[in-house]
């Protein structure tokens, strides 16, 4: 199975490929992909003696932070994401030492090979190394980095596909599974709004003041900053380029295949299959076969119709061998240098391709056309500027990034050598604004960062969206406050109500499960309660129009001990409302309501979860056998 495993790996390892770019797609950090790239610093664990580096941790701590800001504006938000993500360090090195000892693996000239299918990657359908060096320097990946992620990630998958294809249900198991899920029940259920009491609880000023005393963390006006923050667009860059027509002209020469239109070909072709292992016996007899059709062909018999009769090409033959119309590179030298060879209407002599013996008859020809400069002169004048505006782009980053990094206290060097000015913002809380710069959550993370906030120095550059460059340091903190009794008094009160109240209705509610023993009395003490007792007949654990935290609860609970018999519960409901969920009926499927497919799609489904369990137990057996150390001092 691990061979097939290894065999198979083309249709997912692209597919990790993209997980990866997915993840960390969007960071930045020019000067970071000329360093070593972490080999050198401190471990901050070491799993049965493998180290994970300090820089390991900090750049996908800082991948994290580019990719999901909001989870970074909570105070205290970055120690405790800095430990999950070196739980998450250990837990992936643990799976890839265990999956190897099991006999995973991927080598690197497979890996290269899928690499160059990443479109990401690609430049006019080719695979760029400057386009791969500049998006793994956004990435803040050196290349051996980056293949060393990409060969763990894919032999981790590989365990996990293992898994899933290794996984079986026993029958017994599916009926269960597929019982559980059909399943029906007859249910009805009580609300007990909680405004029913809310007005019958008296609150006293003592409790208001010790419940302010004993919460007073939670009454505090939010912690403030503003920021001074320097900033380059794309726009302001683009603006200041002012092309020459020779330089347009020059470009336009030099990429010319952009406004190219490629030569195409359509054939029509009679295709031989080639028996494995063929001897030149059996190559000579299809040669002679193919030479037979194409005199009867120029004695007049038409194409399409030997096509049909003959050619092994079960897509084209049909269609009298016509196959879509090509450019070049896309069926091998053989095939096309022969279709280059002929005039409209002539049919080749037989020709062995990669695909067999053919004879191949050109249709029609589509020439190569170019289109002039005086057609496409603003698209190219876009794409200059383009180009012209990301290189300086780049150039402007790295000095932004090298200046900022050595004055980490202020902004004005920068400000000064690029011509920038130095901006300053109004206080904002951890929630920022609702547009503008403020409304970035990567402006606000980063400005209530630790190494920002607290050690006041300036930020790593940071990339906006729009391609915008931004470096932000703190200019005025304003630490979160008291706020006075006098003005959250009501909110207390209310709150107090609130919690009295919902324990009155939860006391009421208890109250008369006693009497509630049957459906008909759950009915008759709801009307002389002024409430209702709604009933809902074959309800599936997908059914609609009914609260899903209802729902819930009445397929948790067990079914009742005879048919009259009422099973009651009761619900504290997300809104403070106060519910009792009943159950009359438990309906199963049986073997002979459920279709064949759906207990196909059941068993599939069985098996998937048998998949994550023993996958789950995988991880647990191998992260308990791990001799796992901590180097907490270097984490940071």
């Amino acid at each position: 199975m691990l061979q097939n495993m290894r065999d198979g790996a083309g249709k997912w390892i692209v597919w990790v490929i993209i997980v990866i770019l997915i993840i960390a797609l969007g960071l930045w950090g020019i000067s970071y992909y000329f360093m070593d790239g972490g080999a050198q610093t401190p471990p901050v664990a070491k799993v049965n003696g493998t180290a994970i580096s300090q820089d390991e941790l900090s750049n996908a701590y800082n991948r994290l932070r580019q990719t999901q800001p909001k989870l970074f504006t909570e105070p205290n938000a970055s120690s405790t994401i800095k430990k999950q993500i070196l739980e998450n360090l250990v837990s992936e090195e643990v799976l890839y030492q265990s999956a190897s000892d099991m006999g995973f693996a991927i080598g690197t000239a497979q890996l290269d090979d899928y690499l160059a299918q990443v479109p990401a990657f690609q430049e006019n359908g080719k695979f760029s190394q400057a386009r791969f060096n500049m998006i793994l320097n956004r990435l803040m990946y050196t290349p051996a980095q980056f293949m060393q992620s990409l060969q763990k990630s894919a032999v981790i998958s590989q365990l996990q596909n293992g898994i899933a294809a290794s996984a079986f249900a026993m029958p017994s198991e599916v009926k269960q599974f597929a019982e559980l899920l059909t399943q029906k029940r007859d249910i009805g259920y009580m609300l007990i709004p909680l405004k029913r009491f809310m007005d019958k609880v008296v609150v006293s000023e003592q409790q208001i003041k010790n419940y302010y005393q004993q919460n007073s963390k939670d009454y505090q006006s939010p912690e403030k900053v503003s920021i001074n923050y320097v900033e380059i667009t794309p726009q302001s860059i683009e603006a200041a380029i002012k092309p020459t027509a020779a330089a347009l002209m020059s470009y336009y020469e030099n990429n010319q295949s952009n406004y190219t239109t490629p030569a195409r070909w359509h054939v029509a072709h009679i295709l031989l299959n080639v028996p494995e292992n063929a001897d030149s016996k059996q190559l000579e007899a299809l040669k002679a076969k193919l030479t037979s059709i194409r005199a009867e062909a120029e004695k007049g018999e038409s194409f399409a119709a030997l096509a049909k009769k003959y050619s092994n090409d079960i897509v084209t033959a049909n269609n009298g061998g016509e196959m879509p119309w090509f450019t070049a590179g896309n069926l091998g030298p053989v095939f096309e240098n022969t279709v280059a060879a002929l005039k409209v209407g002539e049919i080749s002599a037989p020709v062995q391709t990669q695909y067999g013996y053919e004879l191949i008859k050109l249709l029609a020809v589509d020439k190569q056309n170019v289109k002039p400069y005086s057609a496409v002169e603003s698209e190219v004048k876009a794409a200059y500027l383009s180009q012209q505006m990301h290189k300086i782009m780049a150039d402007k980053q790295d000095t932004l990034s090298n200046i900022t990094f050595e004055n980490p206290n202020t902004l004005a060097p920068a400000a000064k050598q690029l011509n920038l000015e130095v901006k300053t913002s109004d206080l904002f809380t951890r929630k920022g604004e609702s547009s503008g710069l403020l409304a970035n959550p990567n402006i606000i993370a980063t400005a209530f960062s630790d190494d920002v906030l607290q050690q006041s120095n300036n930020s790593d550059v940071l990339t906006l969206k729009d391609g915008t460059l931004v470096v932000l340091r703190v200019n005025k903190h304003v630490p979160a406050t008291e706020v006075p009794l006098t003005e959250v008094s009501t909110e207390i009160k209310t709150t107090l109500q609130k919690q009295q109240a919902e324990k009155d209705a939860a006391a009421f509610a208890q109250s008369l499960i006693p009497q509630m023993k049957t459906s008909r009395a759950a009915t008759d003490v709801a009307l002389q309660h002024q409430l209702e007792w709604v009933t809902k007949p074959d309800v599936t654990r997908i059914s609609k129009g009914i609260d899903p935290q209802i729902l819930q609860q009445a397929f948790t609970m067990s079914g009742p001990q005879d048919q009259q018999a009422l099973s009651l519960q009761g619900l504290a409901l997300s809104n403070g409302d106060y519910a009792l969920v009943g159950v009359s009926k438990v309906i199963i499927a049986n073997d002979e309501t459920l279709s064949k497919d759906r207990l196909t799609r059941f068993e599939q489904q069985a098996e998937n979860t048998m998949a994550a369990s023993s996958y789950a137990a995988i991880v647990k057996m191998a992260k308990d056998r791990a001799k796992v150390k901590y180097y907490q001092q270097n984490a940071g």
